[in-house]
């Protein structure tokens, strides 16, 4: 399993141009929120190292480990200007076939 590393996006006015999927195991939310798809416009597609799958630990040293889909969305479109991200990386499939077995072992290396 890889280790964490820092990704920087300039956000810009079409956005930081990926998608989440929150990650959780039943009703607890444990995994915080992967990268779902990553659009052909936007900052995240320009850097070119973010994958669909990567887990996002940070957003500007804020933790999206427990947090809500929703609560993650909130806090990454309060960001302007530079966005810091410290990302884990996935599964290089679509973070929503991670088995349960992938998520834990995620959760252990972060």
């Amino acid at each position: 399993m890889e280790k964490s590393r820092v990704v920087q996006l300039e956000k810009k006015e079409q956005g930081l141009g990926f998608s989440l999927l929150g990650q959780q195991d039943g009703k607890r939310i444990v995994y915080g929120v992967a990268i779902k798809t990553i659009l052909t416009v936007g900052a995240a597609y320009d850097e070119g190292s973010l994958r669909p799958g990567d887990l996002i630990i940070t957003v500007n040293g804020v933790s999206m480990i427990g947090i809500s889909q929703s609560k993650a969305l909130s806090t990454i479109r309060k960001c302007s200007g530079q966005v810091v991200l410290t990302v884990v990386p996935g599964s290089k499939r679509d973070a929503s076939t991670l088995s349960s077995t992938e998520k834990r072992i995620i959760k252990l290396d972060g």
